[in-house]
């Protein structure tokens, strides 16, 4: 499995400030998890391992990782399962015949991460 990121949206966050009046920048990084996995050898199935995958997501990143980055907040929200093997094999190996065994499974996850932060902490740092 692999993560790819497909496209970042640049605007401003919405977070309540309580009177801070600096002004908050966002990012929604649109991104993909590629899985590949083989039926035979995991003995579960894409559904099953998709499930799975989407119950330990995690919503948000940690306090640790958000005091490490300078961020205010990092939200992720699963939008979509794809479980298509022939229309993820086309999207990700484009111009490449499909090669898939039965017993071979690939599927997507779409998600985003939405997070936002202060110019000033992003590129200096912040206390």
């Amino acid at each position: 499995m692999y993560h790819r990121c497909t496209l970042i949206t640049v605007g401003k966050a919405a977070l309540p400030s309580f009177g801070d009046t600096r002004q908050v920048d966002g990012n929604i990084a649109r991104m993909s998890l590629i899985v590949f996995g083989r039926r035979d050898r995991l003995h579960l199935s894409n559904v099953d391992i998709a499930i799975n995958i989407q119950a330990a997501f995690p919503q948000a990143a940690t306090k640790e990782l958000l005091k490490q980055l300078d961020f205010r907040a990092a939200n992720i929200n699963i939008s979509e399962i794809i479980l298509n093997d022939l229309q993820v094999f086309t999207e990700e190996f484009q111009n490449v015949p499909f090669f898939l065994k039965p017993e071979q499974f690939l599927f997507k996850i779409n998600y985003t991460i939405e997070s936002a932060f202060l110019k000033e902490c992003f590129i200096n740092g912040c206390e």
